[in-house]
């Protein structure tokens, strides 16, 4: 079986989100919540080509 890098990582980061949320539909739909009503804060510095990692990028919007 073929495995795609890119499937892998976004399952990965699919399962990183959801813990850091203890796999709760509820804490991840305030999270995204919070996360619209700053905007939608893009991961990626399009100026710089700096990638950040959603999950951080997440972090830093609910410490804001």
């Amino acid at each position: 079986m073929w495995n795609d890098p890119i499937v892998e990582e976004t399952r990965r980061l699919r399962d990183e989100y959801s813990a850091k949320h203890n796999y709760s539909i509820h804490e991840m739909v305030e999270d995204l919540n919070q996360w619209e009503k700053q905007g939608c804060p893009m991961p990626a510095d399009i100026e710089s080509n700096e990638i950040k990692p959603l999950v951080a990028a997440s972090s830093k919007i609910k410490s804001q």
